[in-house]
């Protein structure tokens, strides 16, 4: 957005809800529904810049970028990052209140 992370909070407000859950397969699955208002939050439109596409696109990067080293088990050491199964979705519905919202 060209806007340093410094000034984001006074622009736009960062609403989330997320979900872990632990698969039969050994593996974490995440979902999330993360969405941009305007800085006083759910009842004021985010700035115009602040579009479907630009938070899709943010999050893409950010899970690609996202990785933690872990520890280091039988002599192996382990890392935590997401997979390459990032699928966003935009969620559009009159009771977001003009929010922009991605799922």
């Amino acid at each position: 957005a060209g806007l340093p992370q410094r000034l984001f909070s006074k622009v736009v407000r960062v609403s989330y809800a997320k979900v872990a859950e632990y698969q039969q397969r050994g593996m974490i699955h995440f979902q999330a529904v993360i969405r941009l208002d305007g800085r006083a939050g759910p009842y004021t439109p985010p700035p115009a810049w602040a579009t479907p596409e630009l938070l899709a696109d943010a999050i893409r990067i950010a899970a690609t970028r996202a990785h933690i080293d872990g520890p280091e088990i039988n002599g192996c050491a382990r890392s935590f990052a997401f997979g390459e199964q990032i699928d966003t979705r935009i969620i559009r519905s009159s009771a977001f209140q003009g929010g922009t919202t991605i799922t």
